[in-house]
This record gives structure tokens, sequence and C-alpha cells, in this order.
């Protein structure tokens, strides 16, 4: 980056009065001014799941959090190294922040100027560790259960093979904040239990119920956080932005799926992901109308929204449809959705990443298409849309072409069978070293792995080395800090706070700091850039929005 762009990032970084978060949805930003955030931040913060609260409980919830590792251990369910990993005191404990991503594609509330997710940023949380050791119990149930749907990948393989009758209905429902709007004494009794009665064997020891029931009342019910330095409970419900709240709201769903949903005898296929279902109904409008009014009835606080069509209907990254194969064999199609907030923003090629992720980029998308499409004719269509979409982000169309044309529609069926599971290569005995590094531009790959390789024999004339280390690494690289990691936070920042010191002189005009541009179409209220633009194009964006 040059010392104008430089400038005008750290200008934006240290503009206290625009927030920058990634939309809820699709592959882009919004910038939204510091008082509109505040005043959504609060609307959120005043519904009945959350309390104001005079104090941080973070440190109080760190020393509880001990107190239960001990008991672990003294029972004998973990041993010393993970004793010493769990402990709070080797670990850099904050509060937890809320923040919200912005839902541009959801109506404005009434009392806000744009409609936002809260989500509750617990990396350092003193819950976070505990609330991993418990999810290594909580997801093999969760994915034992009938209802339980992996991905979208898993739905095409089902539908491959599910053959219906003719007079089905295909209907999706959304259960509307799953999260925050299930009763935590609820979720405590219902994951006790199901654990308890669980016959599945682990590799480590499963904690008594008692303990279980300790590391969840901690996790639900002491989720403090801060947002704008002032202090929050959470009273109901379970985190957005908690690894343990899936598995929770998954096995309290399921309790609900079994009493009141899968009993009606007019479902035919019913599959559940988080809070998204997928249901096909064979009965009449009335019997799909008491389905509907029970569901709704069956929570005081967990309500369903429904999708209802004879059709079509759009689930995850699909819309399932009946067409041709529907009507001679029952089987239904299926393509790849586009949300209407999608803004194909792909990896642009000048990025600073490794060649060969742009080329996985590529292909990994091209086989996606292959398995999201029952038609070949859509296929090709959806391939030739990407690929012209990659040409406007700077790619060479020769050279999409030819990674995208190795993948073949008459394939089809081994990209549907094949996944990381099959593969024997894959197996946990079988992972090879990796060696990690931070890519840079200024260094070749190809290098860098040749003085690896010639080095090698070091490490295989040392027999301790050469036994734990038996193969050469592969070579992998992680990306570098990009703007998106300088400009979003996740804690909002005081207006109080020291500006950070930067010498360079900053330009008159976004002219003097870069190159003109084209800017997108934004609104007053909230503006939409790509943060997987080239730093140019971003910088300017920003660069002019805040200068207005």
């Amino acid at each position: 980056m040059s010392k104008a762009e430089k400038a005008a990032l750290n200008q934006l970084k240290n503009n206290k009065s625009i927030v920058i978060k990634p939309l809820d949805k699709g592959k882009a930003c919004a910038v939204v001014s510091r008082d509109q955030y505040i005043k959504e931040a609060h609307r959120q913060l005043s519904a009945f799941q959350y309390q104001k609260i005079d104090h941080d409980m973070t440190a109080d919830t760190a020393k509880m959090a001990d107190e239960i590792v001990e008991d672990l251990f003294a029972e004998k369910c973990i041993d010393k190294h993970a004793r010493e990993y769990l402990l709070s005191d080797n670990n850099d404990i904050k509060v937890p922040s809320l923040y919200l991503l912005v839902k541009a594609h959801k109506p404005k509330p009434k009392d806000s100027d744009f409609c936002g997710r809260p989500i509750i940023s617990g990396c350092r949380s003193p819950t976070k560790l505990l609330s991993e050791y418990l999810d290594y119990f909580l997801l093999p149930l969760v994915q034992e259960q009938e209802t339980y749907l992996k991905d979208s990948p898993e739905l095409i393989k089902i539908l491959a093979n599910l053959k219906l009758p003719q007079d089905i209905t295909l209907v999706t429902a959304d259960v509307t904040s799953l999260y925050t709007n299930i009763p935590q004494d609820q979720c405590l009794e219902i994951v006790v239990d199901r654990l308890e009665k669980s016959n599945k064997r682990y590799q480590i020891p499963k904690p008594p119920p008692h303990l279980v029931r300790r590391i969840l009342e901690l996790i639900l019910k002491r989720n403090c956080f801060e947002f704008n330095d002032e202090f929050y409970l959470q009273i109901v419900g379970a985190a957005q932005g908690n690894i343990l709240s899936p598995e929770i709201s998954d096995l309290v769903m399921y309790v609900i799926e079994k009493e009141f949903i899968l009993t009606d005898p007019n479902i035919v296929f019913y599959r559940r992901y988080r809070d998204d279902i997928l249901l096909f109904y064979q009965g009449n409008c009335n019997e799909l109308q008491n389905l509907k009014a029970r569901m709704n009835n069956a929570h005081p606080t967990l309500k369903f929204t429904f999708e209802i069509s004879d059709n079509l209907v759009t689930y995850l990254d699909l819309q399932i449809y009946k067409g041709n194969r529907f009507l001679e064999h029952g089987l239904l199609d299926h393509k790849i959705n586009m949300k209407k907030t999608e803004t194909h923003q792909w990896l642009c090629s000048e990025s600073a990443h490794c060649p060969s992720f742009c080329t996985a980029l590529a292909l990994g998308e091209t086989i996606r298409y292959c398995r999201g499409h029952t038609s070949e004719s859509n296929f090709v269509n959806k391939v030739n849309f990407f690929t012209d979409k990659l040409v406007e982000r700077g790619y060479d169309r020769h050279s999409v072409n030819e990674i995208t044309s190795k993948v073949k529609f008459e394939d089809r069926d081994t990209y549907l069978n094949s996944s990381k599971e099959s593969r024997p290569d894959m197996n946990k005995k079988n992972i090879p070293l990796v060696l990690v590094t931070t890519y840079t531009p200024y260094i070749k790959t190809q290098d860098l792995k040749k003085v690896l390789l010639n080095h090698w024999h070091k490490i295989e004339q040392n027999p301790t080395l050469n036994a734990l280390f038996p193969k050469p690494p592969l070579l992998a690289f992680k990306r570098a800090k990009n703007l998106a990691d300088t400009l979003v936070k996740s804690k909002l920042p005081q207006l109080d706070e020291p500006a950070e010191i930067n010498q360079t002189a900053l330009p008159n005009t976004p002219q003097e700091a870069m190159p003109l541009i084209d800017r997108p179409a934004s609104s007053s209220q909230i503006s939409t850039v790509d943060f997987n633009a080239n730093d140019h194009a971003l910088l300017q964006c920003l660069y002019e929005l805040m200068d207005e």
C-alpha cells in the first residue's frame, strides 16, 4: 500500500462517527452511522431476552468456571493437560461484546434505520472453553437425530433417490430467532437428560449429570456482555455466537418435533438444518393449516413462519421444484439459488492469496454447481454466469474456462458421492504434517518448498525427529491481515479513546489518495461496499463515504 492509502486506512480506522460491519447475507459490508448503530442495538437490547445490569460479571464467572474445571479433574473426567488448557489463568479472559450484522435483505423496523442481527462475540469469554468441551459430547447426539440435516450436499444426496407421490405439497418453515427464544430452564432439563440417557461412547470420560448441569447453568445463565461500555445479561435463550448454542437448540427442537410435528401421518419427508425446516406434505389444505397451527401453539416462545407451494420452494442454497423428472419418476429437481443480496463478489484476482487458491475457488464452485443442478442446461448457464463474474473480477477467461471445463455434468454422480469422509487419505491416521505460513506475493511458493525439501535430510538424520516426522510436510498458506481485519471490530470504540497516531499527512481529496473509480450504489442510511475488492477500490469507496 502507498503512504496515501495507509493514511486513508488509518483515518477510516479512527473515524468513530461510522461503524463498518459485514452484511448478514452476501459478500459485502455496510457502512452505518454510529448513532444509527447504537439506536438499533438499544432496540434489540430492549427485548425481553436481555436485562441491563450495573456491573461486569466476567471475573466471577471465570472463578466459577475454574471451580468446575477442578471438579472435572477431581472426578477424572479430564487429565492434567485438559485441566491446564481449560483454566482461565492460562487464557486471556475478556468480557464478551455485542455487535450487529446488518440485515439488508430485511425491511427496516418502524423505530430503527436498519434491521440488525445481534451477535455476542465470546472469543475470550470465561465460558468459551467449557462450551467447546461440552460441545464434544452434544454434537454426536444431535447428529443421531432423525430430523438432522448436515448441509445442502447431504440433502442433494437424499433427494437423488427420494421418490414422492404426485400430490405432495412443498413446505419450508423457519423458527423465528431460535437461539434467543428457547427457555433456559427447559434447555437445562432436556440437555442433561439426553446426555445422561445416551449410550454413546466417547474417547474421553463423559461428565456426570451434576457437572453437565453446572456447565450449562454457567453458559446460559451467566451470559454477561457489554455494549457501548454498558453491561447486560441474557435471561432468555442462548447466545448467538456461542459454539454450544446450535447443539442446545437442536436438542430442544427435537423434543418439540417428536411430540407435535412428526406425529402427523401426512408428513412424507421432514428434515431440519438448525432453524430451517423442509417438509413434504401429503394432505389437504385444512390438514396442512392444522399442522401450522399445531406447530405455532407447541411452544410459548418458539414460532414458525412458512413458505408453501405446490411446485417450488427455496431451502438453504437450493430451489427445489417439480420438473419433468417428478412427473415421470417422482423425483424432485433442484438448482442453486442466489439470494437477492448476493453481490457476486468472489475473490479478486489481484488479492494477496496463493495462486492455487484462485484455481481451487473456480474448481470448487463449479463442482458445487454440478452437484446443485439436476438439469444440465441450468448447470451450463450457471457456470457461464460464474465465469463472466470472475472475468469482471480480473480473471483471465481462457484460464477460467480451462478449469471449469474439467467438471463434466455426466460425472455428477461421482461428485455427489465424493466426500472427505470417504477418502482413504483423509483417515485420521494418515493426516500429513502441514507447515502453515502466512502467504506473501513476494515469495514464490515453489522456492519455499524447494528450500524446505533441500534441508529435510537434517530431519531424517535425527532418529527422534525422523520418527516424529517420517514424511516431508505439506505447505499451506493462511492469508495475511486484510482490510476487514483492520476496519471491522466487534467492540464499539468509545469516542474518548485516543486515536492511533499516523505521521503521514492525509491527502486533501480521495483523488489524491488513489485512482478514481465508480462508486457502488448507496443510500443515505446504509452503504454497501465489497471487502473482497482490491485495496484501491475499497479504500476509494470508504474514503468517499467518510468524506460525505
